[in-house]
């Protein structure tokens, strides 16, 4: 009855859902969802108690919104709680959006949460369950790491396709599309979904995803001349070094830049966008083969290298994720509520509210209440209000925070480089330049110290901060030390006067133009914009573009103005349709003679038929079409003009920007030596004040 009534009030959105692979429309199964929660034997639990439960169990995750039965059996060996709920809300007739892995995840958290307040066993993890947190992820996202891991290692389509196998997919090649599928997984992906296009896209701009066969073939190529390229710089190299120092320094001055990142070795390449895996290579060019083996003739020639499976690697880099972003904390006695042979249930405090987490023993080290608890800052954890009694998922940076804080550790106050940093209204980003990503920190944790007249940061050492790079391969997630470290060797990307103008401005000027020049630094790192010319050139763009939607905006109100016209001719015509379609079908006779005492209107109907078909519209159209038409233009027009308004405003910001930085040259202008200073000339000094 829910659902119907939601169908008659909202709609029915089924048809939109799709297919389940089986002719089933997914839509006309999910009226309801099924779970069972049981109990250990060993508990010895009543049939009361667990319906109990059960019932405190949705109270927390339905939050009275979704109508449900609970069924407690005593059928089995153990007590269980049969539960159904309706996937259609009560309150506000929405459906219930269930997550893969993410609800289940949720329910038992809850579940066991609930358990361990009623001295109850809890649910362990499985690693072959839906909930083992290394396989939370959707099959989907799993997909895509697995097969992007297989496309960096590998240059012909047979390495791929082998390689991919490995790893558990499996390749369908004898349709249109390719089609990849994980072990498990119901239904295949296309290769354009995977690519984030769909086909239809695809054809209409030749949109090419990179899991297409055009878009494999053109990375193998890429990965073929790029691992060329790589050998017969690293052999050159390797003849003049005597360490991977000096390797490195040697790739270097060929302009090849090394990185490490985790355990991965990558290559920055010129003209080459992602960076080029160490696993690419042979395994006797790669840099741990060297090792002490150096100015060797034969070390390119014997293959007596061992390489690990493709399935190792894959399962080191995870693990390595893993433990790159878990961070271990000893919990003293007053943070944990109690313990129980299933795990602990520990006291957070978020802010000044009071929190409880049950941890399961598996993520615990010690006994009783004096353990160490391990905590994955990209994992998800769910915490209850100990006053309220509702639940909540945090991440586990957040439980990470949290206990530390409790414990008294407190980050250290970093002080921020002016050229590296832009200021918001909602907090600070660090640029990590030039290839190091940028670094958000939100207010919360950021402070102006007027004495050194700089911004400072609360960088936690073991909290973890997430660097978002150009390319997804240039992402990566940091703690806190090596922020400060990617701090240190950062290089500034602002113009120095600038900096310096900030500096001294918030001292002895106005706060609003302090709040001028920290906006002008923004907008020049935004832009990347280093000289006086780029700001020029970007006015011209500016200008450019203004002029062009002003003209198209000029046409447009033309265009406008003439549909108006149009609709007040299609409401003439229509007007008269019913006796021009009389006549049409009278007698000769008697048409003539309507004809005749109705020749004003009939000329009437002519002229707005004309004037609609001079406009090159559909004579025939009615005047609710053509007004749909004029407000789609009008909704344009409104576009356009906010368009204008919004350049308009950026150029008055560009023209500011450029005045300021005039400004601030002035002084070093006045500094700077005369042509006729012959001296400096003579031994070729740069004179040349720094951009």
């Amino acid at each position: 009855m829910t659902r119907s009534l939601a169908d008659e009030v909202v709609g029915d959105f089924s048809h939109r859902v799709g297919h389940d692979g089986k002719g089933t429309r997914k839509g006309e199964s999910a009226q309801s969802y099924h779970l069972i929660q049981s109990f250990s034997p060993d508990d010895n639990v009543t049939p009361e108690e667990a319906h109990e439960i059960g019932k405190e169990l949705l109270r927390e995750f339905l939050g009275g919104e979704y109508e449900y039965v609970i069924a407690t059996h005593v059928d089995k060996g153990h007590i269980h709680n049969h539960i159904i709920f309706n996937a259609t809300s009560l309150t506000n007739l929405h459906k219930f959006r269930s997550r893969p892995y993410v609800t289940a995840n949720q329910i038992m958290q809850i579940s066991n949460q609930l358990c361990a307040e009623h001295g109850l066993s809890q649910m362990q993890l499985g690693r072959d369950g839906v909930t083992e947190p290394k396989y939370s992820r959707s099959k989907r996202s799993q997909l895509i790491q697995r097969l992007d891991f297989a496309l960096d290692r590998v240059t012909t389509r047979d390495e791929f396709e082998e390689a991919a196998g490995e790893l558990g997919i499996t390749i369908d090649t004898r349709g249109k599309h390719l089609t990849y599928a994980l072990a498990g997984q119901e239904r295949a992906a296309r290769d354009t979904n995977l690519s984030g296009i769909s086909a239809g896209k695809a054809a209409a701009t030749q949109a090419v995803g990179r899991f297409t066969p055009e878009g494999l073939a053109a990375r193998f190529a890429e990965n073929e001349m790029a691992r060329q390229d790589l050998m017969a710089a690293i052999k050159k190299a390797y003849q003049y070094a005597d360490s991977q120092e000096d390797l490195i320094a040697a790739l270097q001055q060929a302009g090849i830049k090394t990185v490490q990142y985790g355990l991965t070795i990558g290559y920055e390449i010129p003209g080459v966008k992602r960076r080029i895996k160490d696993d690419l290579l042979p395994p006797n060019y790669r840099l741990k083969s060297f090792s002490e083996d150096w100015r060797n003739p034969s070390h390119f020639g014997h293959d007596d290298f061992s390489d690990s499976p493709i399935t190792e690697k894959f399962d080191e880099q995870i693990d390595a994720v893993s433990k790159r972003t878990e961070v271990a904390i000893n919990l003293n006695e007053e943070q944990v509520a109690f313990a129980e042979k299933n795990g602990v249930l520990v006291k957070v405090l978020v802010g000044t509210e009071k929190q409880s987490l049950f941890i399961q023993k598996k993520d615990l080290e010690g006994q009783g209440r004096r353990v160490t608890v391990n905590i994955n800052s990209g994992h998800n954890y769910t915490l209850r209000r100990t006053d309220a009694g509702t639940e909540y998922t945090v991440k586990g940076e957040t439980v990470i925070r949290s206990l530390q804080l409790q414990q008294g550790i407190k980050p250290q106050w970093v002080s921020l480089d002016p050229q590296l940093i832009r200021v918001g209204a909602k907090g600070v980003s660090i640029s990590l330049a030039p290839n190091g990503g940028t670094v958000f920190l939100p207010a919360a944790e950021v402070r102006y110290n007027r004495s050194t007249l700089r911004y400072e940061a609360a960088i936690g050492d073991d909290w973890h901060y997430y660097s978002k790079g150009a390319t997804r391969e240039q992402s990566v997630t940091m703690n806190g030390k090596e922020l400060v470290s990617a701090m240190d060797v950062a290089e500034p990307t602002l113009d120095r006067t600038l900096a310096q103008a900030q500096r001294i401005g918030y001292a002895v000027n106005t706060r609003q133009e302090f709040k001028r020049l920290s906006g002008v630094m923004t907008r020049l790192q935004e832009n990347s914009i280093t000289g006086a010319p780029q700001i020029q050139e970007q006015i011209a763009k500016l200008e450019l573009h203004r002029d062009g939607a002003v003209k198209q905006l000029e046409g447009l109100i033309q265009k406008i103005n003439e549909y108006n016209t149009a609709v007040k001719a299609i409401n003439a015509a229509n007007k008269y349709k019913d006796l021009v379609s009389d006549i049409q079908a009278a007698d000769r006779p008697y048409a003539r003679k309507l004809g005749f005492s109705h020749s004003k209107e009939l000329r009437e109907f002519q002229r707005a038929k004309y004037l609609v078909k001079a406009q090159g519209l559909n004579p025939d159209m009615d005047k609710s079409k053509m007004a749909a038409t004029i407000d789609e233009l009008s909704a344009l027009r409104k576009a356009l003009e906010n368009r204008i308004e919004s350049i308009n405003s950026e150029l008055v910001e560009w023209r500011t920007t450029q005045k300021v930085v005039q400004e601030a040259r002035q002084p070093e202008e006045r500094e700077r030596p005369r042509n006729n200073d012959r001296e400096h000339e003579r031994w070729g000094c740069d004179i040349t004040p720094s951009k």
